[in-house]
C-alpha cells in the first residue's frame, strides 16, 4: 500500500474519531443544561435563606386573604365557603363581624371543638338568616 493512501486512512480514522468525541461532548453540555439543579437539602421544619443583595430591603410577609362576608340572602354552602375561607370549617372568629352569629355558633357547635363544619354551619345560618329577619320586621 502506498503511504499516501495510509496517509488518507489514518486521518479519516482520526477525523472520524474527534467528530464523534466532539459529538459525545456536546450531547452531555446540552444534557447538563437541561438537568434542573438539585435543591439543598434542608432539616425538616426549617427554611433555607435567600441570598439578598447587599443593601436590598427586606419584603414584608404576605397577609392571608380577608374573606368577604356573605349577604344575609345567600345559601348556606356559598357563606361557608366564605368565611372558611378554603380551610373546610369556620372558627367564631370568622364570623365575628356578623352582628349576633356568635351566640348562634355556640349552640350550632354540637361537638364544642370551637369550630363548625359545613352540616353545624348550616343550620347556624339559617337561624342566623331568621333571627336578622325578625329583628328586621
Amino acid at each position: 500500500m502506498c503511504a499516501f493512501k495510509k496517509q488518507k486512512r489514518w486521518r479519516s480514522a482520526f477525523l472520524t474519531a474527534v467528530l464523534a468525541m466532539g459529538a459525545v461532548g456536546i450531547e452531555s453540555v446540552l444534557a447538563a443544561e437541561q438537568k434542573p439543579a438539585k435543591p439543598e437539602a434542608v432539616s425538616p421544619g426549617k427554611v433555607k435563606a435567600q441570598a439578598r443583595p447587599p443593601g436590598a430591603a427586606r419584603s414584608a410577609p404576605v397577609a392571608a386573604p380577608t374573606p368577604v362576608l356573605p349577604a344575609t340572602t345567600e345559601s348556606p354552602g356559598v357563606a361557608f365557603r366564605r368565611l372558611a375561607n378554603g380551610k373546610g370549617y369556620v372558627e367564631v372568629d370568622d364570623v365575628e363581624p356578623l352582628q349576633g352569629f356568635s351566640l348562634i355558633f355556640e349552640t350550632a357547635d354540637e361537638d364544642n371543638d370551637g369550630r363548625l363544619n359545613p352540616r353545624e354551619f348550616d343550620t347556624a345560618w339559617k337561624a342566623y338568616i331568621a333571627s336578622s329577619k325578625a329583628n328586621v320586621g
